[in-house]
């Protein structure tokens, strides 16, 4: 094999090896800010606040309009859920009519142009909830409707021309969705009122399945989106309460509804009714009222906005508060019923989408609340009126609601007979308040077109078991612990715009020595930490810190919780050693007044936990993340989850010590417990799938840790901010998986994908942006761009600082002494790896020691690719050592380094060594839990290897079947171990044992695999002894066509093939084979001596046998000249006296008698010299000696 043909291929090896070693380097990437982002549960401890009365009736006064621009007000007001999208180029049809649509005015938008009117139909991303009807002229509906029918949040379309029979014909292709055909005006705007008076007074809800509604052992912090969405209903009270309104927000709430209603005279002077004539006790027939007050409340609640509801909360609170007070009245009425009713029946009727029946079909059993205040019917008949008639199909669903009041208890909820406030009073209208929970009893068809909904108020302690959850949120007269649940509750249901605006709104009606600031501030930080935005998070948090020590000194839980949140950021900048120092100031604290908070106490150790694993202290980190679950066990049960963070934390600190065996045992557990208590996109199961494709990416199983990386990547998607820093180290991880696939395009993609994230983040992340400089000058690297990659490379060296981790740049040099060793530029190469030694003893601290040993190793493994191994063995010492001097904190040293000091010693053929260092390894593996079975494998197969090598062949088929009990299914290693055995068997002459083995080892490589060539020429060989020549050459032929036609082995397969032919006395054929055998060596520059001596001496006797004696006399001198020239230490001396003998005995045949003494002496010298007295060629030479010389004598 040429020298530039082996150096491509030890290039290709190394680009393996480098990427492979990337994760060998990974605890050194982790101390430069490449850690998976870990979390610990973080709450909020904050001040007590008493509650303001305020007043119940709005004056003049209050309403006086601050000065503002006039802009679009804070409601945004787009329809609320519903919304009338009309397409009317020449404007003629809206402007006629008008006048006539007043009383829909603020659900509709109208458009003149087609392709505004198509963009605003096609939802920019899947969390458009509204229910569009749209109103079209024939013509233009049929261009349009085909284009935008199937969009699923289109629910009618009106088609409204002067021709109803033109287009009558078409529209029923669209019959789903087109619900009529209109040429009179009054019709088609009578309908509309009737659809947005259906859809307006749709209640949305939430359900929860009775499987997931034991959430008595759950905080807020860990509800899942579908349970927070339905405790933010029942809560929403509550903390509303506890804000005190003001007379500012109160104006705003009226300014407000003035803007959103400017071109609204009727709605106009309702505002100004509202306002001179409101009070508490008039709240229920203001609500009752089809007025903006109804509709923008509903709206607000609908979509959860916390500005639009924080500015109508005297409303709602008062609302509420009526409710109640008319509730205990109306009960004991009820009551007093029993000996004639045993319950309240009521009725509901409105449509639903297809999901939410479904959503309630599935879940019999479970619990479902009502969002808004519930407005019911004694009457049957009223609602099934208000249910509708079916012709929403199949977009909406009517359905007709039951519910059930057992008399004898109402203690949850408020609700009263409101009928003496209704517009009309005919019939007992019952309201129930917000929130209302209720039992789903049955779900069946009432019709053809209803369906019948069965409920029954839940309101015993058997239908609702809140526990601490609610209990200590309505003892709790904490106003900012309250706040502080709302927060978590956000959080879950990723309304982090909404959860910004909230606060921001309400620290402005707080005064600044006011001491709720502290807990508002707080959660604004923790929501900046939550998006990744560090800088602002530290500086909240900074800022709160010193308010609280002014305002509460005392308040050692909210002050332990700040440090907490400041310790938090500081891990997430790569801060270690600073963010251990506040986790250990708020465990002072937390130990010095025997704090009783267990959470919290879970919290900073969690949180100490995963700093020292950033440290890479384990042990330490182990400790602290056991002691976190010890408490969290004790206090709850096993289930809990906040014990999924806990086996998260664990998880991922094994997997930094490199121990995939625990790393998934614990991760798997975690995402067991995340699973059944967080929605499917919680940006923690995001952790945890990244954390586990790196398990599979270390274990090589690439394709398993894109999915992981990518299912990680989606929920990210879904949770976060799609500039997170988080999701950038996601990018990373897959590029990396990427590169090992050799798909540069792709890797290349990511990695600047993770680099456009993190330079936004400038300066926060510039560690992260440093290594995404590295990432992509190594992946340019492995291509051979090296201009490209020293670009990069220069800009990593150009952004470090004197302040940047050194570890981080000292990787910046080892990747840059891979460059040049790509460039086989090996002094520079060798300079920069020296440089990064020398910046890791700079360092100094124990934490860096196995940082410089992998840089030992990776120094040792450019020396051994470049055969010296001298001075590869003196580095592999060198990190042996240092693992050695660690071997209390970590084995991961010396597991790594041995393998490559024993194949050293294998190189250099000191078996002995090489056995002594692999059984050592061996001893380490079989002690180490994280050690893998496949890891077993391995080192039980390089033992048997190395016996193999000794000739100790039992000793090597022992430890060849040990190997393969180990080894996975799908190990690579099996086909090796089945070659191996077939290698020993063969040498043993054990033919049909070691033909056995050869084909078991041919299922594990492809066609395209040397390994394969090699074991067709072997199974070849095997059928030649067994003179089974036709299946000897059809696996000599199979060898050949996975080869390249250059190597070694395509000479020795040429060989063998021309072998049987000579056998088969084919002598065309074999002449044909050995001729490729010598233009393979010649014009390859293969070498292979013997080989070459070989083939002439066959060949010689060929010509022999077709006497063709030039050609015979040619070959046989060749040989001669070959091994007399030959630079081997022992040279084949009976092959070279035979060759003689036969170059004699052509002459013979010539009568050249003289030459062919000459060359039967020189044949007899040099086997009486180099062969014993009685081989039988020496007495043949001297009768070919006395013949030639009666012949000569005879002439």
């Amino acid at each position: 094999m040429s020298k530039s043909i082996r150096k491509q291929r030890k290039r290709a090896s190394k680009v393996r090896s480098i990427r492979a070693s990337t994760r060998l380097h990974e605890h050194l990437l982790q101390m430069a800010g490449l850690l998976v982002s870990s979390e610990s549960t973080k709450q909020t401890s904050d001040v007590i606040s008493t509650n303001q009365h305020r007043k119940r009736k709005i004056s003049l006064t209050d309403t006086v309009r601050s000065k503002r621009s006039k802009t679009k007000s804070t409601y945004n007001y787009d329809g609320g859920s519903i919304q009338i999208a009309w397409l009317d180029i020449k404007n003629n049809d809206y402007l006629v009519h008008k006048a006539c649509l007043h009383l829909i005015a603020n659900y509709l938008k109208l458009f003149n142009n087609i392709d505004s009117f198509i963009g605003y139909l096609l939802p920019v991303d899947n969390s458009n909830k509204k229910k569009v009807i749209l109103v079209l002229s024939g013509t233009q509906g049929r261009e349009v409707v085909p284009l935008v029918y199937e969009l699923s949040h289109i629910f009618s379309v009106y088609i409204f021309c002067k021709n109803k029979k033109k287009h009558e014909g078409w529209t029923q292709n669209y019959s789903d969705k087109i619900k009529g055909v209109f040429i009179d005006k009054y019709e088609l705007i009578a309908q509309l009122n009737a659809d947005v008076m259906f859809y307006s007074r749709t209640i949305p809800m939430s359900i929860v399945p009775s499987l997931n509604f034991d959430i008595g052992e759950m905080s807020f912090r860990n509800l899942n989106k579908e349970q927070a969405s339905f405790v933010w209903y029942q809560i929403l009270i509550e903390i509303l309460k506890c804000i005190p309104s003001t007379s500012v927000s109160n104006n705003d709430l009226l300014t407000d509804c003035r803007l959103e209603y400017m071109d609204n005279i009727t709605e106009l002077d309702k505002i100004q009714k509202f306002e001179d004539t409101y009070n508490s006790d008039s709240v229920i027939e203001w609500y009752l009222r089809d007025t903006f007050l109804y509709r923008l409340l509903n709206k607000a609640l609908r979509t959860k906005n916390l500005v639009v509801i924080f500015k109508f909360r005297f409303v709602l609170i008062d609302l509420h508060n009526h409710l109640a007070q008319l509730h205990g009245a109306y009960t004991d009425t009820l009551k007093s019923q029993t000996l004639t009713m045993s319950e309240l029946i009521v009725f509901h009727g409105q449509g639903l989408t297809f999901d939410e029946l479904h959503s309630l079909k599935d879940n019999i059993n479970g619990r479902l609340s009502m969002n808004s205040f519930l407005s019911t019917s004694t009457s049957r008949e009223t609602a099934l009126l208000s249910a509708g008639d079916g012709s929403g199909r199949p977009i909406i669903e009517s359905v007709f609601f039951e519910i059930h009041c057992p008399v004898e208890n109402f203690v949850k909820k408020p609700f009263a007979n409101i009928q003496q406030y209704t517009y009309l009073k005919t019939k007992d209208e019952i309201l129930f308040t917000i929130g209302t929970i209720f039992h789903i009893d049955c779900v069946e068809r009432l019709t053809e077109q209803i369906w019948h909904v069965k409920l029954t108020l839940c309101n015993g302690e058997n239908d609702w078991n809140p526990n601490e959850l609610f209990d200590n949120l309505k003892t709790n007269t904490d106003t900012a612990f309250k706040i502080s649940v709302l927060t978590d509750l956000l959080l879950n249901m990723n309304e982090i715009d909404k959860a910004k605006d909230f606060y921001d709104m309400i620290l402005k009606d707080f005064p600044f020595d006011h001491s709720d600031r502290i807990s508002v501030k707080n959660n604004i930080g923790k929501i900046h930490l939550f998006e990744g935005n560090y800088s602002a998070a530290l500086k909240c948090f900074k800022q709160v810190l010193k308010i609280n020590q002014k305002l509460k000194p005392q308040d050692f839980s909210s002050i332990s919780s700040i440090m907490n949140n400041i310790g938090c950021v500081y891990r997430e900048l790569c801060n270690y050693s600073q963010s251990i120092r506040y986790f250990r100031k708020a465990h002072r604290i937390q130990k010095s007044n025997l704090y009783n908070n267990k959470s919290e106490l879970v919290e900073t150790f969690s949180n100490l936990g995963i700093a020292h694993m950033c440290l890479s202290n384990y042990p330490l980190a182990l400790k602290y993340h056991e002691k976190a679950k010890q408490i969290r066990i004790n206090c709850f049960s096993e289930t809990h989850p906040d014990l999924g963070n806990i086996f998260n934390n664990i998880g991922e600190t094994y997997l930094s010590k490199g121990c995939l065996k625990a790393a998934r045992i614990n991760l798997e557990k975690g995402l067991e417990i995340r699973l059944k208590s967080l929605n499917d996109d919680h940006p923690s199961l995001a952790i945890t799938y990244k954390n586990l494709g790196t398990i599979y990416d270390h274990n090589n199983n690439l394709e398993k840790a894109l999915e992981y990386y990518k299912r990680s990547m989606d929920i990210s998607f879904k949770s976060t901010q799609n500039d997170h820093p988080n999701l950038a180290r996601t990018y990373s991880s897959i590029a990396q998986c990427y590169n090992m696939l050799d798909n540069f395009n792709a890797a290349l993609f990511y990695h600047k994908k993770a680099l456009r994230i993190r330079l936004k983040s400038l300066p926060i992340c510039y560690s992260d942006i440093i290594t995404s400089y590295i990432n992509i000058g190594s992946l340019y690297t492995y291509q051979a761009k090296y201009k490209l990659a020293l670009k990069y490379l220069k800009k990593a060296i150009v952004q470090s600082s004197p302040s940047t981790n050194k570890e981080l740049v000292a990787y910046i040099y080892y990747t840059l002494g891979t460059l040049y060793e790509f460039k086989s530029n090996s002094d520079i190469a060798i300079k920069y790896y020296k440089r990064a030694i020398s910046l890791e003893c700079e360092c100094n601290q124990s934490n860096t020691i196995p940082n410089l040993a992998t840089i030992y190793i990776s120094l040792g493994e450019f020396y051994l690719e470049n055969d010296d191994t001298t001075n590869a063995l003196i580095q592999f010492e060198k990190a042996l050592e240092i693992g050695e001097n660690c071997l209390e904190i970590d084995d991961s040293t010396i597991r790594l380094v041995l393998p490559y000091i024993v194949k050293v010693f294998q190189i250099k053929k000191d078996y002995a060594t090489a056995l002594e260092h692999i059984t050592k390894l061996l001893n380490i593996a079989q002690k180490d839990l994280c050690t893998t079975s496949d890891d077993l494998a391995t080192i039980y197969f390089n033992i048997g290897y190395i016996n193999y090598c000794k000739y100790n062949n039992k000793k090597a088929i022992r430890n060849y079947r040990k190997a393969l009990k180990y080894a996975s299914p799908t190990s690579p290693k099996i086909g090796e171990l089945y070659y191996g055995l077939a290698l020993i068997y063969d040498d043993r002459k054990d033919l049909n044992v070691a033909l056995r083995n050869y084909k078991n080892a041919l299922q594990f490589f492809s066609n395209s695999d040397d390994f394969s060539a090699s074991i067709y020429n072997n199974i070849g060989a095997i059928y030649y002894l067994k003179h089974d020549y036709k299946r000897a050459l059809w696996n000599y032929y199979k060898a050949l066509t996975v080869i390249e036609i250059d190597s070694e082995l395509a000479s020795i397969l040429y060989y063998n093939m021309a072998l049987i032919d000579d056998i088969k006395k084919d002598y065309i054929n074999a002449l044909y084979s050995y001729e490729a055998v010598l233009e393979t060596i010649k014009n390859h520059r293969v070498e292979n001596e013997d080989l070459l001596i070989k083939t002439y001496n066959n060949m010689g006797g060929i010509y022999k046998q077709i006497s063709n004696y030039e050609e015979e006399l040619n070959c046989y001198r060749k040989v001669v000249n070959l091994e007399l020239n030959s630079n081997k230490v022992s040279k084949n001396y009976e092959l070279i006296a035979t060759t003689y003998s036969n170059l004699s005995i052509i002459y013979f045949r010539q009568y050249n008698f003289s030459s062919a003494l000459q060359g039967f002496e020189e044949a007899l010298r040099i086997a009486s010299k180099s062969l014993t007295s009685d081989h039988p060629h020496i007495p043949e030479y001297r009768n070919y000696i006395a013949l030639t010389k009666k012949y000569l004598q005879s002439k």
